[in-house]
């Protein structure tokens, strides 16, 4: 019988169609055995950044409340789409989408601080509304998906997950694991050809634990982990749970640093959080003893000085170093003897005792590595 052959066996119709001079595109098999000397390098040699993130990833920043992951993303956004290296990893130039699903106003502040801090980047672009991920009668992810296919980035920040999937309860699998197939759709998007995107989502962990907040399906399937720990003016020290592109264990640490903006309408000096890159071996240095509370207590006036506005100036306090915001040491005896820190003699002058006081109190910050200071200047650090 024609389109047989004397085994059973019929023809497709692609081969029936080249049997008779016809050219189309072959059908090759979802699941299509590779021998073992056949495999390839393909995935390792491509990546967005070095050792860290491949396309098609999905990655994972996560930490507590104020530990600076929604600072650390948009780092590394900037650097994909500066294409220069990020701590000490290699980057390439690529598109960006950064999704602020959470405070997206005030995220593009931080962005505007980011753009000071470190010049105008081509290839950054951002989504800074609410939005219902979790909601497939809501037209937000289908709008979405129409906006990535149109920008077409190559990497793709969601932060947070909370804020974008809202009502979705963490802990249950069926809920965490929409999320998840949700977020790897993203990367759907891409032309025909081209290297699938990354994604990569900002969430919050635990109380205690080392792992991602809610089930461990979200974990689980991530191919990158990023937990970032470290407050108030500690370094900020970033370690891999898993890395399928790399080792695990201690990335790198970062730090973070006030951008002054611009003044607003009351008068009062506006000011972001940027994250800066530290050198390793800085990182490593150690902060001195903690503070007691009334060395606690100066740098708290301290800092509410630096804060008011018009009273600091950008200075340069040492040679080979960059200009930062100081008050001179007249500025802070004023300062805080307006807030009562010191009693006046008959004259109006401060006292012998309270002059000390000033000094081994600012000493006492200096060695702690919380100010710097000259015999006329004094600077947050």
């Amino acid at each position: 019988m024609e389109g047989r052959v004397m085994d059973g066996y019929q023809k497709t119709p692609e081969e029936l169609l080249e049997e008779v001079g016809a050219t189309g595109t072959r059908h090759t098999p979802k699941f299509w055995a590779r021998s073992f000397n056949d495999c390839r390098l393909d995935h390792a040699s491509s990546y967005y950044v070095k050792g860290i993130l491949a396309p098609g990833d999905l990655a994972l920043i996560f930490g507590q409340p104020g530990c600076g992951k929604s600072l650390l993303g948009p780092l590394m956004a900037y650097a994909l789409a500066d294409g220069r290296r990020v701590f000490g990893r290699r980057t390439r130039k690529c598109r960006v989408l950064y999704i602020a699903a959470e405070a997206g106003a005030d995220m593009e502040v931080r962005l505007v601080a980011l753009r000071k801090r470190y010049g105008a980047v081509n290839g950054l672009h951002m989504i800074a509304v609410p939005m219902d991920l979790q909601n497939l009668d809501c037209r937000d992810l289908k709008e979405l998906r129409a906006e990535i296919k149109r920008l077409q980035p190559d990497v793709i920040f969601v932060d947070t997950i909370a804020a974008a999937f809202p009502g979705m309860e963490e802990n249950e699998a069926r809920d965490m694991g929409k999320a998840v197939r949700t977020l790897r759709s993203l990367a759907d998007e891409a032309e025909r050809g081209a290297p699938k995107p990354a994604v990569v989502a900002i969430h919050h962990a635990p109380k205690e634990g080392l792992t991602p907040r809610g089930h461990g399906l979200l974990n689980g399937d991530c191919d990158v982990t990023m937990r970032v720990e470290g407050q108030d003016d500690q370094p900020r020290r970033v370690t891999f749970g898993k890395n399928r592109n790399g080792p695990s264990g201690h990335a790198f640490d970062f730090g973070i640093c006030l951008e002054e903006l611009g003044i607003d309408e009351d008068g009062d000096a506006i000011r972001r959080p940027v994250a800066v890159e530290l050198d390793q071996e800085e990182a490593k240095k150690p902060k001195g003893k903690p503070l007691n509370e009334s060395q606690a207590g100066w740098l708290r006036d301290l800092h509410n000085l630096f804060a008011e506005p018009g009273l600091a100036s950008t200075r340069v306090p040492l040679p080979d170093m960059r200009g930062v915001l100081t008050l001179t040491r007249d500025q802070v005896r004023v300062g805080l003897r307006g807030v009562g820190k010191f009693e006046l003699d008959q004259d109006g002058n401060l006292t012998a005792k309270d002059r000390d006081r000033m000094r081994e109190a600012l000493n006492a910050l200096k060695d702690r590595g919380k100010i710097g200071l000259t015999a006329d200047l004094v600077w947050l650090l």
